[in-house]
């Protein structure tokens, strides 16, 4: 989608949202402020029960489910940043000092900051499929390998959000957990969904304990994103 075609939507979306009464989040992440939760009316275009579309796109036959999200994708990233969840978050990292490795445009960065967590933003910034044609950085990201981001700050808390397939995730992790302590927080789809590979995610369960966070993630339709906290076999 070109970005002509993704300013077109984004306006299309702000008369939805003024005819429904809801937040438009993407005017909100476009001026980098967080939404403090998205509408759920928004995030699923059909009731799987009845395959009926629900109110908002039924209403707005023009804008698709699939488009709103890719135009998020482009501001944000793939996983959805909000202020509800980065309380959670920074409540359970508490006062341990934080790195994020393939940090996109750094806005889990930005969003922990707001809520107090000292975090460090990296990313290599390898080229990918997405242009991110709209984003531009939430917060300054050092251009850095996520291993060597790793050795050079020795940092005891990771995040990681959306780790690509083919991407040294697994590297880093096992550099990270070389200290007895610290512990790796995966943002994103587990085993079997679209973040790493099968291989890669029985690499990491193998090797160490994984746990699914009771931490709430709010999710497009179709995809299942949690918070996983990978440590050291206990």
């Amino acid at each position: 989608m070109d970005e002509g075609r993704m300013l077109q939507i984004i306006e299309e979306f702000d008369k939805a949202c003024k005819h429904f009464g809801y937040e438009n989040f993407l005017d909100k992440y476009r001026r980098h402020e967080l939404p403090e939760t998205l509408e759920e009316g928004i995030l699923y275009e059909f009731d799987w029960e009845t395959g009926r579309k629900l109110d908002f796109y039924k209403t707005f036959p023009e804008i698709s489910n699939f488009y709103i999200r890719d135009i998020c994708v482009n501001l944000q990233g793939f996983s959805i940043v909000t202020k509800s969840v980065a309380k959670e978050l920074a409540a359970y990292i508490g006062d341990r000092k934080c790195l994020e490795i393939m940090a996109g445009l750094g806005a889990w960065s930005y969003a922990l900051k707001q809520e107090g967590v000292d975090i460090i933003s990296t990313d290599l910034k390898v080229e990918t499929n997405s242009t991110f044609a709209l984003g531009r950085e939430w917060t300054e990201v050092e251009k850095l390998d996520c291993v060597e981001a790793i050795k050079k700050y020795n940092r005891p808390v990771v995040i990681c959000s959306w780790p690509r397939y083919g991407s040294p995730f697994v590297e880093a992790t096992k550099q990270l957990l070389n200290t007895p302590e610290a512990e790796m927080i995966h943002i994103g789809e587990g085993y079997g969904g679209c973040c790493l590979g099968e291989e890669e995610w029985d690499e990491i369960v193998k090797n160490f304990d994984v746990e699914c966070l009771s931490i709430h993630l709010q999710n497009w339709e179709g995809m299942h994103d949690s918070v996983y906290s990978i440590k050291n076999k206990t």
